[in-house]
């Protein structure tokens, strides 16, 4: 799924994504360091050359199917609007709507260290927990592991839509005037 926003212009002005991924009986953590997560059926000639480790304690418990949420980007001018805030959940209620899944899961470095952005994209948990490297080069490093079941992420949206109905209607209002 990749939701993409735009302005009346035609410019896309935010975009969203989320991927069904089956781990099957295979945990997030092993997935995560035999490469196949992110490289599927090519993992096995990338090894050797790159490298996942993974520390993050719920990584092992996070096995069946999962919705990847991630590659989220608001234009700069849009980041104080009320988009920054219902994307994500807006694009979990779609991905809740299309597939069975067990945990959503994101992989973040860099801003993800912040409370707040963590608050704001909804999950329920955050460990400190991965690394990935390149020819021996740091990708990533201390990156946060974010995940919620997805009865913890289904309780969460309820709750959000409702309270954020009056917001909504604000700021479509707005657009329509604009």
């Amino acid at each position: 799924i990749c939701l993409m926003v735009y302005d009346k212009a035609g410019t896309i002005v935010a975009c969203h994504a989320c991927r069904l991924i089956d781990l099957g009986a295979k945990s997030l953590k092993t997935a995560c360091q035999d490469l196949t997560f992110f490289y599927g059926a090519n993992a096995p000639a990338l090894r050797g050359r790159h490298a996942c480790t993974v520390t993050a304690p719920g990584a092992d418990a996070i096995v069946g199917s999962i919705a990847y949420i991630g590659a989220l980007w608001i234009d700069p001018a849009w980041r104080s609007s009320l988009i920054v805030r219902v994307l994500p959940d807006v694009l979990r209620c779609y991905a809740c709507t299309q597939w069975p899944y067990d945990f959503e899961v994101t992989v973040g470095g860099g801003n993800w260290h912040r409370p707040d952005l963590q608050k704001r994209y909804g999950f329920a948990r955050h460990e400190l927990s991965l690394s990935f490297h390149i020819d021996g080069a740091p990708i990533m490093s201390n990156g946060i592991l974010a995940y919620s079941t997805i009865a913890e992420s289904r309780a969460r949206i309820a709750p959000i839509l409702a309270a954020s109905r009056g917001e909504i209607d604000r700021d479509q209002q707005a657009f329509r005037s604009a």
